[in-house]
């Protein structure tokens, strides 16, 4: 469920308030405020709005000597590592490759070798 965050004060709604995405009772994409489903707009609008609403990230990102759980680069382990904010940090993070917990990562693992292989039915490989 993806959040946004109003940027601009609106008439019924201030700056800074959450809203979530979530479908209408005749499956339209809409986004309301999490404490109230009088103001909503449709998705639509707000991906095509950057200046009145960002989206709010609330991945998992470790302090500075926190630990943390990624997929191994070869795919066959699940490792611990230290954050440090250095370049390797920053770019599994970029990725999508840092998790809170050890069964977080695994099941990551799980669904990147299902991506993989998948994709290469969709090649033709055996």
């Amino acid at each position: 469920m993806k959040k946004y965050k109003l940027l601009k004060d609106m008439p019924a709604v201030k700056a800074g308030r959450i809203f979530i995405q979530r479908k209408d009772g005749e499956g339209i994409e809409i986004v309301s405020p999490v404490d109230n489903v009088w103001s909503e707009f449709h998705h639509v609008d707000i991906i095509q709005s950057p200046d009145w609403f960002e989206i709010v990230n609330d991945r998992f990102k470790p302090e500075r000597g926190g630990k943390y759980f990624i997929v191994d680069v070869n795919g066959a382990s699940i490792r611990v590592s230290t954050w440090n904010d250095d370049p390797c940090d920053v770019g599994r993070y970029e990725w999508g490759n840092v998790f809170e917990t050890q069964a977080q990562a695994e099941k990551a693992h799980v669904r990147i070798k299902r991506a993989l292989l998948d994709y290469h039915l969709e090649l033709g490989d055996k």
